[in-house]
């Protein structure tokens, strides 16, 4: 059984992002739509804890590169899994890596302002 491997990323002084990517194995290699909460050093909770901030990314999958497709700030629209969805459904087969630029679906909250920094 393959594990989950996590990363903690530290993205400028104000966001801290926990990620974790599982194997997964699927014949149609669909893109990949995770929730990647951003932590915000700027807004704590009581006991002085950075509050997160739900981003959902949208991940092209093989065969090609693999790269973020979108973002969509899970906070500030009210339906992100359907935008999520669309996102994965329209722009990864076409998307390239390295050439396209990340899209913002929907409205920009703090998660999206956070993971842009």
């Amino acid at each position: 059984m393959k594990r989950v491997r996590c990363l903690h990323v530290t993205i400028g002084l104000a966001a801290v992002a926990l990620i974790c990517v599982a194997p997964v194995l699927s014949p149609a290699k669909r893109p990949n739509i995770r929730q990647q909460p951003l932590a915000d050093n700027r807004d704590e909770d009581k006991e002085g804890r950075p509050i997160a901030k739900p981003m959902l990314a949208v991940t092209r999958l093989p065969p090609g590169k693999v790269c973020h497709v979108a973002t969509i700030d899970a906070q500030a629209n009210p339906s992100p899994n359907e935008f999520a969805r669309k996102a994965a459904d329209e722009l990864a087969r076409d998307f390239q890596c390295g050439k396209d630029e990340v899209k913002v679906i929907g409205e920009t909250g703090t998660a999206v302002r956070l993971a842009k920094r």
